[in-house]
């Protein structure tokens, strides 16, 4: 997969997104479980640019649009630190800034209006 975005990038073309195959009939052949779209994913973060790791979505039936899937880097908390995986499976934590919701929403306010 590395090398096949690698090869898209030298000719200019993003690869943006990475599709789960849809429930279609004649096509099982070519479906996987989620987790392993997930893992293909994981297995690029870390070890390629971030222009050569695509959005995994999966096309929600009947309408519902493209829905993108990620590994969740968030494995807990602890105090007001966050523990976060990062691409190797190591836990590291990360400070998580402590605010009141009315500074929040007077920041939030500023950005939309900025």
């Amino acid at each position: 997969m590395r090398r096949l975005f690698h090869g898209l990038l030298r000719f200019r073309v993003r690869p943006y997104y990475l599709y789960q195959c849809d429930a279609v009939f004649g096509l099982a052949h070519f479906r996987v479980p989620v987790r392993v779209g997930l893992s293909l994913v994981s297995g690029l973060r870390g070890h390629t640019t971030g222009y050569a790791v695509p959005t995994y979505v999966v096309d929600a039936p009947g309408g519902g649009g493209k829905i993108p899937l990620a590994p969740d880097p968030v494995v807990g908390r602890e105090g007001n630190q966050i523990l976060l995986r990062n691409y190797e499976g190591r836990v590291l934590s990360y400070p998580d800034p402590p605010e009141s919701p009315a500074g929040l929403e007077g920041r939030l306010r500023e950005e939309v209006a900025g």
